[in-house]
């Protein structure tokens, strides 16, 4: 064969082979849907985009013939696949190092590494190496033996808001949500479901929409130290009445994690060369596998992301422009870049100059005209916005979380990324979006099993000895005029190693934070280190 598909025994991932034909997939796919995957090298491309487009679960499939590879991902990339050409044949792969190895020294491509080091991602298809391409979310890519490429992009999130009374969607809001979460419960077949249970809306939502639909078999956490976030959790786990446990999480225990083989390995596994690694729960869930309070089948399911497609990443400059309908002419285009960059670009200081951001924001504005040609070129000011966010950072850096639970052997369930919830909100008005109104407004409203009255994301400051220090220190800001950006930069640098509820502050010395002033938080440092293990420290300089 031509290609050469470098998965073996990946979590999840299965191979089955019929005439001359390999499939590689990953996904609880019917018998039926496995064999219509082994027509599509046959069927036209349009064909196998129509049939992709009905397949609503998480998946990804490779399939591989004597010419040809069909690659395809799900519509948030769940799991993500890389691609690349080496001596005449195509490699495919579900993490980089393979492909590297085979490789060599790649190319390293420089907007990749100026984009991860501002904002954690790359754009586009690309990857840090430019002989390296991946799929983006909703996208199947036909490979040939002829070197060509072929992409279609199936699944395009690009919210186009249509009309109904506030009401309407409301009650369309409370069927759908109650839909995907049976869909979920359904999934499950009976087992341990472990729900890692914050004081904000999202874990919420699904903790006691789980009771509120009768499933029992369910456990909470909450990870770090006592604080609001943990007390919360605890409430809000004992009205529920399901188990609950306090993960604790000490800077000593941690720092040994973080120089272990294991570590290391879970950087190797999780890896495709397209964003920085998510590390922040990754002890917590080893703890929790080692303390056998979970089941051995037990499924992970978190809130992500909520948040995000419920309306609370709209800025309130793109609210207050989105009056305009369409970006149809320049100085929206500029303004709506200008807003994304300087929400998410913002890594390092000092990386933030002129130059710099002409690269990003060319290489944005590519992905933007790709919008506008699939959506007839109407779009809204917000709904590029939205979109340029769901296939950057949270399809390639906020779900590549998932990573963590397979590393342990978990699967893992996404119901607010269901694509039906996805469907819902693309038609939603700004206005209903903005700051979620529509969304807190249903959960308070239906209050399901009773706990959402209790407070939601309060701050407090912990751990309680550095309240003191910490408050003459912004007192002594506040006297001398500094402004908030002053105080927070010097909060990171002096009191976050303390402060951070994750432990991923003590990945670094406490030194390195105090003296990186030009950094925004420990993503920073994250964005670097990640970079310097690929060899790529220059785009500091």
């Amino acid at each position: 064969m031509n290609n050469r598909v470098l998965i073996t025994r990946e979590y999840k991932w299965d191979k089955i082979s019929r005439n001359e034909i390999d499939i590689f997939f990953k996904g609880d796919l019917e018998s039926s849907c496995l064999d219509m995957l082994f027509s599509l090298p046959f069927k036209s491309n349009s064909f196998v985009q129509q049939y992709v487009n009905t397949i609503s679960i998480n998946f990804a499939f490779i399939i591989s013939t004597k010419n040809s590879c069909i690659l395809a991902v799900d519509h948030i990339r769940s799991t993500p696949i890389i691609y690349a050409r080496i001596h005449k044949k195509w490699y495919v792969d579900c993490r980089s190092s393979r492909i590297l190895s085979i490789m060599g020294n790649g190319e390293i491509d420089r907007e990749s590494s100026i984009s991860v080091a501002m904002s954690g991602y790359t754009i586009g298809s690309k990857t840090l190496y430019k002989s390296v391409s991946s799929l983006v979310a909703g996208q199947i890519v036909f490979l040939k033996k002829s070197k060509s490429v072929n992409k279609i992009q199936y699944y395009q999130y690009a919210p186009n808001p249509i009309h109904h009374s506030a009401s309407q969607f409301e009650y369309e809001l409370k069927q759908v949500t109650l839909n995907i979460l049976k869909k979920t419960i359904s999934s499950l077949r009976g087992r341990q479901a472990v729900i890692p249970l914050s004081a904000g809306y999202d874990s919420r939502l699904i903790a006691s929409g789980f009771k509120y639909l009768g499933y029992e078999n369910v456990k909470c956490y909450s990870y770090g130290f006592e604080n609001f976030e943990s007390d919360t959790s605890k409430i809000i786990a004992k009205k529920l009445g399901y188990d609950w446990k306090l993960v604790k999480l000490g800077i000593k225990k941690e720092k040994e994690f973080y120089k272990s083989k294991e570590f290391d390995e879970y950087l190797e596994f999780s890896d495709v060369s397209t964003s920085i690694p998510v590390i922040r729960w990754l002890s917590t869930v080893r703890i929790l596998k080692e303390s056998k309070w979970i089941d051995k089948n037990a499924v992970f399911i978190n809130g992500n992301s909520g948040d995000f497609i419920s309306g609370g990443h709209i800025n309130s400059e793109i609210y207050r422009k989105e009056k305009q309908e369409y970006l149809n002419n320049e100085t929206d285009i500029n303004l709506m870049l200008d807003l994304f960059l300087e929400k998410h670009y913002n890594l390092w200081k000092s990386l933030c100059n002129e130059q710099n951001k002409v690269i990003v924001k060319d290489a944005l504005l590519c992905e933007y005209n790709k919008l506008l040609e699939h959506n007839n070129g109407k779009v809204s000011i917000s709904s590029a916005y939205e979109s340029i966010e769901y296939f950057h950072r949270q399809s390639k850096y906020v779900v590549s979380a998932q990573r963590i639970y397979e590393y342990y052997g978990y699967e893992w369930r996404l119901p607010l990324w269901d694509v039906d919830y996805l469907r819902f909100w693309s038609k939603v008005p700004i206005d209903l979006k903005y700051k979620q109104k529509l969304y807190k407004d249903m959960l308070y409203k239906e209050n399901w099993s009773g706990v959402w009255r209790v407070p939601i994301n309060r701050s407090n400051i912990r751990p309680k000895w550095i309240i003191p220090l910490r408050a003459i220190a912004k007192s002594f800001f506040l006297i001398t005029g500094n402004n908030k950006k002053q105080w927070h930069k010097f909060e990171n640098s002096v009191f976050k190693y303390w402060m951070d509820t994750g432990r991923v502050t003590v990945l670094f010395s406490y030194l390195q934070l105090l003296f990186n002033g030009d950094y925004r938080g420990v993503q920073s440092l994250i964005s670097k280190k990640y970079l310097e293990s690929n060899k790529i420290s220059d785009v500091f300089h």
